[in-house]
């Protein structure tokens, strides 16, 4: 290792000579599992995270995702990080690409104490350096959720304090998210390996795996033996609503077809 920036994809590949090679962000796994934990968390509030103040301390690639998903869920989210010029950018993308139909809105703090006034939620996205400290803690309501997301994020004296205060310290697992990606990967290698193509069953054109499908063919679950129909493809993405008489002579003979099969499995 050099230091040097490089394609470690590349590198790994060039290794691998018989496995089946997957690749993964785990920036993204992260940002992932924190929403769904916050989602998760406020499951049974009627509100949800809709309407909630958000603190994020230390936006960099982890944070400034996380508070995109955060606000388009309809948090308002107050974030902080030493380099103003940065920070103003990460809010202004924000908002800029959000929803128009999205309310809740991100803002930029002068302090990390500014971001998390009035907080609901407290969180800290540093790497090893501790933004969350004593004195915020001090002043949050008994209810506040916190979590530590970047390893440190938290300091000692804050954690005691909390503790003082019966208010649990979360700090990130990435169990579930890991499981979950885990399985979306192996399921879209599959799909695009085994079951994305087209090609005649039974004389009648299909198509399956998220292929743009063609006027004269039908969409169904695996093209090399199809267990279910979606329908007839208009050659624009979408679907027929209406087949025509010979399309749909032939959508009527591959749906007995497959019932048929089905029943003698």
């Amino acid at each position: 290792m050099t230091g040097e920036p490089g394609n470690i994809e590349r590198e790994v590949k060039e290794v691998i000579k018989k496995s089946v090679f997957i690749s993964y962000k785990s920036n993204d796994l992260t940002v992932d599992a924190a929403d769904a934990f916050i989602s998760e968390y406020f499951s049974k509030d009627i509100r949800h995270i809709g309407g909630k103040k958000i603190a994020i301390i230390g936006v960099g690639n982890i944070g400034s995702k996380l508070a995109q998903k955060l606000v388009e869920r309809g948090a308002n989210v107050s974030i902080y990080r030493r380099n103003r010029d940065k920070l103003n950018l990460i809010v202004k993308q924000i908002n800029t690409t959000k929803s128009k139909y999205t309310v809740a809105q991100a803002s930029s703090a002068l302090s990390a104490n500014e971001a998390c006034k009035d907080a609901d939620i407290l969180i800290g996205a540093t790497d090893g350096i501790s933004v969350i400290d004593d004195s915020i803690v001090k002043k949050a309501p008994n209810n506040i959720l916190l979590i530590d997301i970047g390893k440190g994020s938290i300091s000692t004296d804050a954690i005691k304090t909390s503790h003082s205060r019966n208010i649990e310290v979360f700090r990130l697992s990435i169990e579930s998210a890991l499981e979950g990606m885990v399985t979306s990967l192996i399921s879209t290698h599959n799909i695009l390996k085994k079951r994305t193509g087209r090609g005649q069953y039974h004389k009648i054109k299909v198509v399956s795996g998220g292929l743009l499908a063609r006027t004269d063919e039908i969409v169904v679950d695996d093209y090399t033996k199809p267990k279910l129909i979606y329908g007839v493809g208009n050659g624009l993405g979408d679907f027929m609503r209406t087949p025509d008489k010979q399309m749909e002579k032939k959508l009527n003979l591959l749906n007995k077809i497959i019932l048929n099969e089905n029943l003698n499995r």
